[in-house]
């Protein structure tokens, strides 16, 4: 492999030429040099100060005789061309005749190739270095944009040690004791998520993992990128959540930034391993504190340890179940450490669900500064989530004073929103000091058993209760087939009202029909009584044979009605209506016999009555002709069979009646007529009697 000239040594052979040209261009004429070379191009501007004469270097280097001395001390601006020639770059185009005449062989274009190809490759390395430095860079830049928060209580330097070993993971040893007074102390901000990841590590080590249902949570072992190409049906609800997780942090102020597109795909990647639990709210800020320690995939695997692991997802459940129980034992902490302060919340109407529930769903995240919260996170990951309840007691009795001085619900409820948060590294080591120094597993262990004791037995009646809830569902039962009654009550009033509308107009109907009847009996009665009188008045006539039918009619429906009375009053008094006592029965038999006798006698008096009425109305005589002689008193003396007086009579076709023969009358004053029957006639006068036999067996009734 031949070696490659140094750049130096090219360097002065390129000189060497260059004034070897000059010195030929020298010998030839001012005049040849101006029509060979452009004005315009480098080495004609090279030609203008070789004109000028010769350089020093340029008369030390050639070989010529004495003249060429002479020369340069007769040309001033030679040592000009010199300084020149020493700092400009060689002629272009004496370079290129160089290359031209000489020829490169196989070994050169080998070794040129080479050197194309290192450096190529040297270049695609850089590049890549430059994109990885790039990258720590950003990296670097969000790390430090996501702990752009106050470290309260800032870990000690005798401690550094510690959190460098257990960051190490190559030679992690360490001490218990030390490990938890370091805790205790406080954890670097930049080495915070990997003590929490090593802290979650060694619990799963230390702990047996309980058995995941996998037909239950059927992506539980899915990879974190394949859950991002996934749909959730609580999109919405993260959405809407985004913008109230830590408006006041860089990372997450920007709408819809790195910091709020990355807690947004840690929220659905969880509702889809845990569609029990899918997303409640409060889950975003535990989310939150996690991904500004850690990236995102390290936070989906601390989430869903925090949740699975240390059992956390309980009190997410749509139930709350769990929640419920942490209040109960918050309370029962609370009536046994400070009675005092228990019956001042009590009195004031202020159950823990006012202001535990966020604390517990947040981790306080919601309320306290995020340098509080955080170290919060260290002892939770050290411990359980038993710390929650230290803190919170911890943080009642460092302001138990101030909370009994307030009045009122709302005056206490605004000394926790507003100065419960206020925490400064004297107000956070008193408050862990008590945490560490507090022990409270064996009584939150008896109050959750506590708890579901007093459910059971709520939950289980009592006979008093089952006798209650049995008349319940009796008067239940009862109350709905009294709805069915006036439900079915309301269909017989709307029917009766029908009904009631049809009867009237029926009876409209049956009035304006028996008006009609009337009328035509008294038409009918009128007409007899006119063909009588004309009978009788005219012995030519011939009476056809159906009015005569109809007269015999009239008479016999009035002897009809008159039996009909005369029956009608012997049943009434044959029957008796009323059991009577023994002692009684004479004096009302008397008294029976005598209102039975003059009611006897009225009626027949006014049977008798009604003959003289018609005998003087119809009296018999040898001539006939005397019949009926007083019309005038027709409508007075009750002829007609229905005594209707309002009825107005029409004589319609009475134009045929002279050809009406005489008819002849028994001594009773009826017509003799031949036993031709008109029954329209004749069912119109039983029905009129069938109703007087009714009234007077009624009204006998009611005086009885």
């Amino acid at each position: 492999m031949r070696l490659e000239p140094s750049p130096k040594s090219d360097l002065n052979s390129r000189l060497l030429v260059q004034q070897s040209n000059s010195k030929a261009q020298h010998n030839k004429s001012e005049v040849c040099l101006a029509e060979t070379k452009s004005h315009s191009s480098p080495a004609s501007m090279m030609n203008m100060f070789l004109k000028v004469g010769q350089s020093p270097k340029s008369s030390m280097i050639s070989t010529s005789d004495n003249d060429s001395d002479e020369q340069n001390d007769l040309n001033p601006g030679s040592w000009r061309q010199a300084i020149f020639k020493n700092v400009v770059t060689p002629n272009k185009q004496t370079k290129d005749t160089e290359n031209v005449k000489k020829k490169l062989d196989a070994d050169d274009l080998r070794a040129l190739w080479k050197k194309a190809i290192n450096q190529q490759v040297l270049l695609i390395r850089m590049e890549k270095e430059n994109a990885k430095l790039k990258e720590r860079q950003e990296e670097a830049t969000v790390k430090r944009i996501k702990l752009e928060y106050d470290d309260i209580g800032s870990s000690a330097r005798e401690y550094l040690g510690v959190w460098e070993t257990i960051v190490n993971k190559e030679n992690r040893k360490f001490d218990a004791k030390m490990l938890r007074q370091a805790i205790r102390q406080g954890v670097p901000r930049s080495k915070r998520g990997d003590v929490w990841i090593f802290f979650a590590e060694l619990y799963c080590n230390t702990t047996a993992p309980s058995p995941i249902d996998l037909e239950k949570f059927p992506n539980f072992n899915v990879p974190y990128e394949q859950l991002l190409k996934q749909l959730t049906k609580y999109q919405h609800a993260i959405l809407i959540d985004l913008g109230r997780t830590f408006p006041n942090h860089t990372y997450f102020m920007s709408p819809f930034g790195p910091g709020q597109l990355a807690l947004y795909n840690l929220l659905k990647a969880y509702s889809l391993l845990d569609p029990e639990v899918g997303y409640c709210q409060g889950l975003c800020f535990v989310a939150g504190v996690l991904l500004l320690h850690m990236s995102e995939e390290q936070a989906y695997m601390m989430l869903k340890h925090l949740m699975f692991r240390r059992s956390l997802r309980k009190q997410y459940l749509p139930d709350m179940a769990a929640l419920q129980v942490q209040l109960y034992q918050l309370s029962r902490l609370l009536h046994d450490y400070h009675p005092d302060l228990y019956a001042h919340f009590d009195n004031c109407d202020i159950p823990p669900t006012l202001y535990a529930a966020p604390w517990f769903l947040t981790m306080f995240a919601s309320q306290f500064p995020l340098g509080f919260v955080a170290r919060i996170f260290d002892i939770l990951f050290f411990e359980n989530i038993d710390v929650l309840f230290r803190v919170i007691l911890s943080l009642l009795t460092y302001h138990k004073d101030n909370l009994l001085a307030c009045d009122g619900m709302e005056q206490i409820m605004n000394f926790i929103k507003n100065d419960f948060p206020v925490v400064n590294k004297e107000i956070i080591d008193k408050i862990l000091k008590q945490v560490f120094t507090t022990d409270l597993s064996k009584q939150l262990m008896e109050y959750g058993v506590e708890y579901h004791v007093l459910q059971e037995e709520l939950s289980s009646p009592s006979p008093e209760l089952k006798k209650i809830k049995h008349l319940e569902e009796m008067n239940k039962t009862l109350m709905q087939q009294n709805k069915i009654l006036h439900e079915q009550l309301e269909i017989s009033i709307t029917n009766n009202g029908r009904l009631e509308m049809n009867r009237s107009s029926n009876l409209s109907a049956i009035n304006r029909l028996e008006s009609e009847v009337k009328s035509l009996e008294l038409t009918v009665a009128t007409l007899g009584n006119f063909v009588s009188k004309l009978a009788y008045a005219n012995s030519n006539i011939e009476i056809p044979p159906d009015v005569l039918g109809l007269i015999s009619q009239i008479n016999m429906c009035r002897s009809r009605r008159n039996d009909n009375k005369q029956i009608n009053i012997n049943n009434m008094f044959s029957k008796p209506q009323l059991e009577i006592p023994y002692k009684i029965k004479p004096m009302l038999e008397k008294s029976l016999s005598d209102s039975k006798n003059i009611l006897k006698k009225s009626i027949i008096e006014e049977i008798n009555q009604e003959e003289v009425n018609k005998k003087n109305c119809l009296k018999s005589s040898k001539s006939n002709y005397e019949l009926f002689s007083n019309v005038n008193n027709l409508n007075n003396n009750g002829l007609h069979p229905l005594d209707c007086e309002d009825v107005n009579v029409c004589y319609s076709g009475t134009t045929k009646l002279r050809s009406i023969k005489p008819v002849r009358s028994n001594s009773d004053g009826h017509f003799i007529l031949p036993n031709i029957v008109a029954i329209d006639v004749d069912d119109s006068l039983c029905k009129r009697d069938k109703n007087e036999n009714i009234e007077l067996n009624t009204s006998a009734i009611n005086g009885n």
